[in-house]
């Protein structure tokens, strides 16, 4: 339920903000985050946190098409970015 709603409200901020500047805010959240993360005392803590690097995730697909101008780069740059989420998924 988290992923789903960082998902969708990032993604949703990005079409309001931009995406490159969702993209920056949500890499200083994860650093942030992950940071405190680092500095709990405990796990139940720092558990909590596991979705906060889902904030990016939006803004990185939007920005695809406007770093890849060509058709066949673009179709390659998305399909690493697929494969880069399912073995991360995988790995879980």
């Amino acid at each position: 339920m988290a992923l789903a709603a960082l998902l969708l409200s990032s993604g949703r901020a990005g079409d309001l903000w931009r995406h490159r500047r969702v993209l920056c805010g949500g890499v200083i959240v994860v650093v942030v985050a992950s940071a405190g993360c680092m500095l709990a005392p405990d796990d139940h803590l720092a558990r909590g946190a596991g979705h906060r690097r889902r904030i990016v995730l939006p803004a990185t697909l939007a920005l695809i098409p406007h770093l890849f101008t060509d058709e066949s780069a673009r179709g390659r740059a998305t399909v690493s970015w697929v494969g880069t989420g399912a073995a991360h998924r995988c790995r879980g």
